[in-house]
């Protein structure tokens, strides 16, 4: 499908080095190109989980969707780590402009671009959940009404 960059909006101070980070997303696969080693952040869908490598090679994790809480908007899922204490999220705008993405005291807000791996993410908008939760994105500044921090993100086609 294509590339994508992660923007953030705005990055956490004036002179950071990295205020982007580069995936390429397929349909149901979302793996990071840059920065660092694209082994870093691999993950596929299977069935109802996401399976691949984050953090190093070799450390496989399983993310896989749970069921509905009462009381949840319609469209938003929930995952949780099979390996680990990580739960998040995830959930596209009714008008599909935005992927809204809570991950414990942290709520994402991904303005999303056009293009085919945009729309690849807003078919499975768990990918880009997994990379905010796991923090696969750049530093930002966090606005803070006391239970959350909210991050803001921009999603643009990579090239």
């Amino acid at each position: 499908m294509g590339e994508i960059k992660v923007i953030a909006s705005p990055p956490r101070t004036a002179t950071q080095v990295i205020t982007d980070y580069t995936f390429e997303v397929s349909e149901g696969h979302i793996r990071m190109e840059s920065p660092g080693n694209p082994t870093n952040f691999d993950l596929a869908e299977s069935g109802d989980c996401l399976r691949g490598n984050v953090g190093k090679a070799g450390n496989l994790q399983e993310i896989c969707r749970q069921p509905a809480s009462n009381g949840d908007p319609p469209g938003l899922s929930r995952w949780k780590s099979e390996t680990s204490t990580l739960v998040y999220t995830v959930q596209l705008s009714t008008d599909q402009s935005r992927l809204l993405i809570d991950a414990g005291p942290s709520h994402g807000d991904f303005a999303l671009g056009q293009g085919p791996a945009a729309d690849a993410l807003r078919k499975s908008p768990e990918l880009l959940g997994a990379a905010f939760a796991y923090g696969f994105v750049p530093a930002a500044n966090a606005s803070d009404d006391g239970s959350m921090l909210a991050y803001s993100f921009v999603v643009s086609s990579g090239k």
